[in-house]
């Protein structure tokens, strides 16, 4: 699986890339600090998944413009998307279900660990989005994607 992990924590970024180098079936194509950098890799690569930390206070721009460049983005397949953030907000979180977020990740929360993350995201990649110009086909595999991620979110908070 091909990622690009958008993350202004060093310490962080060292986590993910120390866990990728252990698995066979993930590669990061980019680790920046950069929303701007994010996009322009995902026009140059075959991306499968982002791991989009929400804040970069350390970085340029922040999760939220990279969603709205994202919708404006020609790309020939969607990548999953997986939120890190600190945020935990019911409005910010319904933006980021809106906004083509597959899974979002509470760092606060007792089982976050970025093997967590990976794992998710491998799981996700299972479900195959293709862009499509076809509206219905696309709202309702959104509709399939929000039922999917209501249960997962239910199962983290039973676990």
């Amino acid at each position: 699986m091909k990622l690009i992990l958008i993350e202004d924590e060093k310490k962080e970024q060292d986590k993910f890339k120390k866990l990728a180098e252990k698995m066979n079936d993930v590669t990061f194509v980019k680790i920046t600090n950069s929303t701007e950098e994010g996009i322009k890799c995902l026009k140059e690569n075959d991306i499968d998944g982002v791991i989009l930390d929400l804040e970069l206070n350390s970085g340029t721009g922040n999760g939220f413009e990279f969603l709205e460049k994202l919708k404006i983005t020609k790309l020939s397949k969607i990548p999953k998307i997986v939120v890190t953030t600190n945020v935990y907000s019911d409005s910010v979180y319904d933006y980021l279900h809106q906004n083509k977020v597959d899974f979002i990740f509470y760092k606060k929360q007792e089982n976050y660990n970025v093997e967590n993350v990976i794992n998710t995201l491998l799981l996700l990649n299972n479900y195959t989005n293709t862009a499509s110009t076809d509206i219905k086909e696309i709202e309702e595999e959104k509709a399939k994607q929000e039922n999917k991620l209501v249960f997962i979110q239910k199962l983290n908070r039973i676990i």
